[in-house]
């Protein structure tokens, strides 16, 4: 096989009201396994934390899987691999998808068009698993009344001036801010501010506001971020994340949108999550030029949302093949299990896990970050729409799950040292 980016396909997955123990599937200690499942004509792959990869093949005598030892994302041009174990040989105009197996091992499987369904596949979710759960209790709100936290009406000005820059000035030796340019507009000004404590261990990147609609997005990572600096040492994660982590923060990217309309797009009409392919407006340009230092540095880039539907419980998107997958697997669980709990959960719930690179995807920024800077990305929706517009319990649940993404990716890259 060459390693070449034809060899990895976008396949997306949704949750379906098939569960495991109808497809028979049994998860073994000893390492993933594939199992064909003749009533759904599906491959079922195991996979972490209770999640399954249910991938339907067009001609199931056409699939050839095997077995490797090396990743194939590592192979340089002319390089092959050896199969371990093999069910058919390999055939080099195939493309693959790859599954990284327990014991150390990689699963590949033909995907090429003939002999899978490329697109809408399953993934199931399992149980909580995640034992460091940050809860913050009640939240104040965001409708500008008194004892909010902020007004949603607020221009991206006022964001920084009444919530990050007093944040700044009573913490100046954790928190410092930097310009990073002008938008498209040329009137209103981009800032980053950096949450960098005196010894820290790792860095991880954080974004909001791409979208000006979604504020509840970027307010409940205000808040977040407001806590964290005041964090007592009750929680361990917490306090590792500001004792041990340094937080790159583009606290609001689309400054023009947050400051006059609300909308998703910018002065230009653009979508900006469509255009970090071509950067070719000023506030995507500024963010790429900002992050780029930290290509293959940063533990993680996590880019957070807030989405105006009511359609999915849960939206996070993110790359099965990059090491923080893991951690995105167990957060989600979690948090689906918390919306369970609060009589929030149900089918369906919308989980993109793209295996290989995003194919395609260099126009959203976390293609961008995994594609070119070798960053691994994360993109976190809660439903500000589902959980009430500006509310005390939409921003308890933005701060709360915005929070355990932060802190467990944290946790997750101290624990491979």
């Amino acid at each position: 096989m060459k390693n070449n980016d034809a060899l990895f396909r976008e396949i997306s997955l949704d949750l379906s009201a098939c569960m495991a123990e109808n497809l028979g599937i049994k998860v073994n200690d000893d390492g993933i396994r594939a199992a064909y499942c003749q009533d759904h004509r599906a491959i079922v792959l195991p996979l972490d934390f209770g999640a399954a990869y249910v991938v339907r093949p067009v001609s199931p005598e056409k699939v050839s899987a095997a077995l490797v030892e090396s990743d194939p994302r590592t192979l340089t041009e002319g390089e092959t691999l050896e199969a371990v174990d093999a069910a058919a040989e390999s055939n080099e105009a195939c493309e693959f998808l790859v599954v990284p197996r327990k014991d150390g091992l990689y699963l590949l499987l033909d995907a090429s068009p003939d002999a899978l369904t490329v697109g809408r596949s399953t993934i199931l979710l399992g149980s909580d698993t995640d034992d460091d759960w940050y809860d913050p209790g009640p939240q104040p709100s965001f409708d500008g009344t008194p004892g909010s936290f902020a007004d949603w009406q607020w221009s991206s000005g006022e964001v920084f001036a009444n919530l990050y820059d007093p944040l700044m000035q009573a913490y100046p030796d954790y928190i410092t801010r930097e310009s990073i340019g002008f938008d498209e507009s040329g009137k209103y000004e981009m800032f980053a501010y950096t949450f960098a404590p005196a010894d820290y261990e790792q860095t991880i990147i954080i974004t909001g506001g791409i979208h000006g609609e979604e504020i509840d997005g970027y307010l409940s990572l205000a808040r977040f971020l407001t806590l964290l600096a005041q964090e007592d040492g009750s929680h361990t994660g917490l306090h590792y994340l500001r004792t041990k982590v340094r937080l790159v923060v583009i606290p609001l990217v689309n400054v023009w949108a947050a400051t006059e309309t609300h909308t998703r797009r910018n002065s230009a009409e653009i979508d900006l999550n469509r255009d970090f392919g071509d950067h070719s407006q000023a506030e995507t340009k500024n963010v790429v030029r900002y992050i780029s230092p930290l290509a293959g540095k940063a533990s993680a880039l996590i880019d957070f949302h807030c989405a105006n539907s009511d359609k999915y419980d849960l939206y996070y998107q993110f790359s099965i093949q990059a090491p923080n997958a893991p951690v995105c697997l167990k957060v989600t669980n979690h948090v689906y299990e918390d919306l369970k709990r609060l009589g929030y959960g149900r089918v369906p719930t919308n989980l993109e896990l793209i295996p290989g690179k995003y194919e395609k995807k260099d126009k959203y920024l976390q293609g961008y970050a995994w594609n070119h800077l070798n960053i691994p990305t994360l993109v976190a929706e809660h439903f500000q729409v589902r959980f009430g517009l500006h509310s005390a319990f939409s921003a308890e649940m933005g701060v709360k799950y915005y929070g355990n993404f932060l802190i467990q990716t944290a946790l997750s890259r101290l624990n491979l040292h």
